[in-house]
């Protein structure tokens, strides 16, 4: 909460996942380091394997659309959608529905929504009006999901300064997952760590002959 203190009510969200309860503080503010972004929609996320991580991202809903989504946190797909919105889902390539949930809090500019889902399999995330007419979808494709931090493991990649990637110093802890060495697909993961929270980016590397040889997910 220090990088984007809270402007609205700060609404708890219960989730399962894996069989797991796991908790989601869901709030909008102003990032403390770029308050010219505008208004920011931010998630704290505890639980099994979700020991704290979050961010903060855009929040605004395209014109013309019901709902928006940044992408998957792990196994939970989340965003906002139009206020009309009551209930949403997710429509798997096998056909299964899974539910998910719709909340809104003192402040907010649109509903929250998150639903539990592999995110390695395409789907449709259906959004439904107090009729239960579906008032639009969003075509998720299937993506290497964004994992949530391991409990144990990881090096330190390098330190930072304060002023650079955030107000405070930190470090950066990467991890090898799915994956044997760099350069023969593996997925590296690093965590940016500071007292102003953990922040979210994705590189790529490439060998040279131009085939990507590492996907680095930094949250």
């Amino acid at each position: 909460m220090q990088s984007a203190p809270p402007v609205t009510a700060v609404v708890r969200v219960r989730l399962t996942v894996d069989g797991q309860a796991t908790w989601m503080f869901v709030w909008f503010g102003y990032l403390k380091s770029d308050r010219a972004e505008g208004l920011v929609l931010c998630t704290v996320t505890y639980g099994d394997r979700y020991g704290g991580g979050g961010g903060c991202g855009p929040e605004n809903v395209p014109a013309r659309q019901v709902g928006y989504s940044n992408g998957p946190y792990g196994s939970i797909t989340m965003g906002t959608s139009i206020r009309q919105v009551t209930a949403v889902s997710a429509r798997l390539a096998n056909g299964r529905t899974v539910p998910g949930v719709v909340v809104s809090g003192r402040g907010f500019p649109y509903k929250f929504w998150a639903v539990v889902r592999p995110a390695s399999q395409d789907a449709q995330i259906i959004f439904r009006g107090a009729s239960g007419a579906e008032l639009g979808h969003l075509a998720m494709a299937a993506q290497y999901p964004t994992p949530s931090r391991p409990h144990s493991g990881g090096i330190v990649a390098f330190r930072y300064p304060a002023g650079t990637q955030e107000a405070t110093a930190g470090t950066m802890t990467a991890y090898l997952l799915d994956g044997r060495v760099i350069g023969s697909r593996g997925k590296v993961v690093g965590f940016w760590d500071s007292a102003g929270g953990q922040q979210h980016e994705e590189l790529t590397g490439y060998d040279a002959a131009g085939h990507i040889v590492a996907q680095i997910t930094l949250r």
